[in-house]
């Protein structure tokens, strides 16, 4: 399936295929690749569409699924349904796209303007210049999409291994990932640290003739560490980490690669994801169950009160890093708690996020409130929302 293959430098499509969606054979599959990613695009909502808009959720689908690479556990916990709902919904959008490809005009893939041009040919510091400005922006993009992710190191490694099995066996390389904690969490999206991992698998076994690679995660001096480990490995071969510098720091981590008499070290240091707490004050059960959904597998952990005059006690005792406020509280005028949280000096230093129908953010903002968000709300929303506030507080 052309989908699976956005990012495969050895895909090889069909002629007709191609031939279909007007991409010459000097495109080749660069051309075809990026005609899909232009018709994905395409697909885009506008700011006016609503936000539980079949054409949105089409949208973000895809671009989870084959664009940022996650899986389908992965998306169905980002759109908050379950994964069988979104294989439904995954068939409708795949469909939603090739009738989008279908409908294009059968003529090769225009130019970019010219702002955006690339020479045909780039010397090697251009070339590296613009494959480092790329995957920036791709890692920034991931970023906007998935706020608050975080990858568990223990999932990750063990996919790795299962991926990267073929390439060990081609250089006859065994893989073994240690006995890690379930608990072990790095503040980085997972599709992120599995690039990470992959492609120092990859750098180690093109130095190796048989070998094995061991892969290792602990917590160390306050960070995430993961240690690939190959041996024997020759000890005047050169390893390069240009993409794992990069990913590593989008999220504020470090590479290093180490070499010892036998073997070749490559480690990765990362924040540790600690768990933010959300105290959620508000008395709809069903929607905080969606906020629940919408915060998993990431550092953000949902607190409820449903009664307003529990709101106060329960934020001292609790001290959340942040309240999601509801205004239409079923004892307590959510207006009336916002002021009495301000005026508090213990609770005055948590960020509040007022979420209501009610749709007075100017209000919100002279009582106090960080951010206003108007119900229903997206995930994605929620998230950058949270995501937003906490660290513009922590970093103050």
């Amino acid at each position: 399936m052309l989908l699976t293959h956005l990012y495969d430098p050895l895909y090889q499509p069909s002629p007709l295929l191609m031939r279909a969606l007007g991409v010459s054979p000097q495109q080749g599959a660069t051309g075809l690749q990026q005609a899909v990613k232009v018709a994905s695009g395409q697909l885009a909502p506008t700011a006016e569409t609503p936000a539980t808009a079949r054409s949105r959720r089409f949208y973000t689908l895809l671009a989870h699924r084959y664009v940022q690479e996650m899986t389908q556990e992965e998306t169905a916990h980002h759109l908050g349904i379950t994964a069988r709902h979104l294989r439904r919904e995954q068939q409708q959008a795949i469909h939603a796209l090739a009738q989008q490809l279908w409908d294009q005009p059968l003529a090769p893939i225009a130019p970019a303007p010219d702002h955006l041009s690339v020479p045909t040919t780039l010397s090697a510091e251009e070339a590296a210049q613009a494959w480092r400005a790329q995957t920036q922006q791709e890692l920034a993009l991931l970023q906007q999409n998935s706020p608050g992710a975080i990858a568990e190191i223990a999932e990750v490694l063990a996919g790795v291994v299962t991926i990267g099995a073929a390439l060990g066996a081609r250089h006859h390389v065994t893989l073994h990932a240690d006995l890690i904690k379930p608990t072990l969490t790095a503040v980085i999206h997972p599709s992120a640290l599995r690039q990470m991992v992959l492609a120092a698998v990859e750098k180690l076994c093109q130095g190796m003739v048989g070998g094995e690679i061991d892969l290792r995660g602990r917590t160390a001096d306050g960070q995430i560490e993961i240690e690939i480990v190959a041996a024997p490995f020759p000890a005047a071969t050169k390893v390069t980490t240009d993409l794992m510098d990069e990913i590593a720091g989008a999220y504020q981590g470090t590479v290093r690669c180490r070499t010892g008499t036998t073997e070749r070290m490559i480690q990765i240091h990362l924040p540790v994801a600690k768990p933010v707490t959300v105290l959620v004050i508000d008395d709809n059960d069903d929607l905080v169950h969606f906020y629940r959904r919408y915060t998993a597998r990431t550092r953000y952990s949902i607190v409820q009160v449903a009664e307003g005059r529990e709101a106060l006690a329960t934020a001292k005792t609790v001290q959340p890093a942040l309240i999601l406020l509801d205004v239409m509280l079923p004892d307590l005028d959510g207006w009336e708690l916002l002021t009495a949280l301000q005026a508090d000096p213990v609770t005055r230093v948590i960020p509040v996020i007022i979420c209501s129908v009610v749709r007075r953010p100017e209000l919100a903002q002279t009582l106090g409130a960080a951010h206003y968000l108007t119900k229903p709300v997206a995930r994605l929303d929620l998230l950058r929302a949270l995501e937003q506030v906490y660290t513009t507080h922590a970093t103050t």
